[in-house]
């Protein structure tokens, strides 16, 4: 559509000039702009960028004769900015963006694709949409470079899934797939674990869970060995907080602790299948000398069994040998006794044998959150 001309009356022309009525006059005096020229045409003070990261640059139509103090300028950001940032208006020279007040921008203010509201102060433009480094949800970025640790969220988030950055690089062009908690996704250089957010457990903890399927984002504490760059997180525990020994000791007694595996690309998971966990004694006396992460075979405390013989108390030794009661020592090679049958006492119900020594007990999955 072309644009509304005005024009002055010539009369030597014989041309009327354009008739400007009260209402038109009202109209321009109250009117809200609504974003668009008069006939309709297209925006006022928009523009898509043709610029490059932290140089943006946009061509009004009209063009901008000059920056105007108090003028708002939005456009459309071709790409993600890395750091402070300049936008040039019809070539009238490149002026810094800047956010509350005089802060130059950080990386990830301005997203690929964002539309953003400038305002120029005499000065500098003014960042007038909320800085997207400030979200409190930072969402995925393309072209981005995240650190280990940095958090993020798909950006079409379902309100479950979490990003965490464990290979610090640059973010891919295309959004990646978020397929599901515990995942291990790469992008572009970077790679990121999925958490559930409903799940709060921390990485490296074990839980005894009341399912045999693993959950998402957990392993069976089997003592396999696993890979290093797989499961990065869980190996940062290890090293951070864990007790990390060698393959050798570990195949001892201390299968309770993690092992370095091969020592360059693999680390081995405790073991504690099928056995009773006791808190460590940690200088208390009641389990004394143990060291963290240790196994410790089953056993009974010391003791001996009276029986009656003849009237007099006789006790069995640990050892095999024998003494009446009254601390006498036998010489003449009596009597000796051997258990062939373990009968009920008449009080406690029967006796249960087997191969170890156990209390009562429920078998649960043991896990360990990576």
């Amino acid at each position: 559509m072309s644009k509304t001309t005005f024009v002055d009356a010539d009369k030597s022309q014989g041309r009327v000039g354009t008739i400007i009525s009260a209402a038109f006059l009202n109209f321009i005096n109250n009117h809200r702009h609504r974003g668009l020229d008069q006939d309709g045409d297209g925006a006022i003070d928009y523009a898509i960028d043709i610029g490059a990261a932290n140089a943006y640059a946009i061509s009004l139509t009209p063009a901008l004769g000059n920056y105007i103090a108090g003028m708002p300028i939005w456009f459309k950001a071709a790409n993600a900015n890395t750091g402070a940032a300049t936008l040039n208006i019809n070539a009238l020279g490149a002026k810094a963006i800047k956010k509350h007040g005089t802060i130059n921008l950080a990386a990830g203010d301005i997203r690929a694709g964002a539309i953003l509201g400038v305002m120029y102060d005499g000065e500098n433009l003014q960042l007038i949409t909320h800085p997207l480094s400030e979200l409190s949800l930072k969402c995925w970025q393309p072209g981005f470079v995240y650190n280990i640790g940095d958090v993020s969220y798909p950006s079409t988030w379902n309100g479950i899934y979490r990003l965490e950055c464990v290979v610090a690089g640059t973010s891919g062009g295309n959004e990646p797939i978020w397929t599901g908690a515990g995942i291990l996704v790469t992008d572009g250089g970077v790679k990121w674990i999925v958490d559930d957010l409903r799940d709060g457990t921390p990485v490296g903890r074990i839980i005894l869970d009341n399912t045999a399927i693993l959950r998402p984002g957990y392993l069976n504490v089997s003592g396999i060995i696993l890979s290093r760059a797989a499961y990065p997180r869980l190996w940062s525990f290890a090293q951070a907080y864990g007790r990390v020994v060698t393959e050798a000791q570990w195949t001892g007694i201390n299968q309770g602790c993690f092992s370095s595996g091969d020592g360059a690309t693999t680390f081995r998971l405790p073991l504690i299948d099928g056995e009773f966990l006791r808190a460590f004694d940690n200088g208390r006396g009641v389990d004394s000398n143990r060291i963290f992460g240790t196994a410790q075979a089953d056993a009974f405390q010391g003791h001996w069994h009276e029986i009656m013989n003849q009237g007099r108390s006789v006790h069995i030794v640990p050892a095999g040998g024998m003494s009446q009661g009254g601390g006498q020592g036998r010489s003449d090679g009596g009597d000796r006794f051997q258990a062939q049958e373990i009968i009920p006492d008449g009080v406690n119900g029967s006796p249960h044998i087997a191969v170890e020594t156990r209390s009562r007990n429920i078998a649960l999955m043991a896990c360990i959150k990576y």
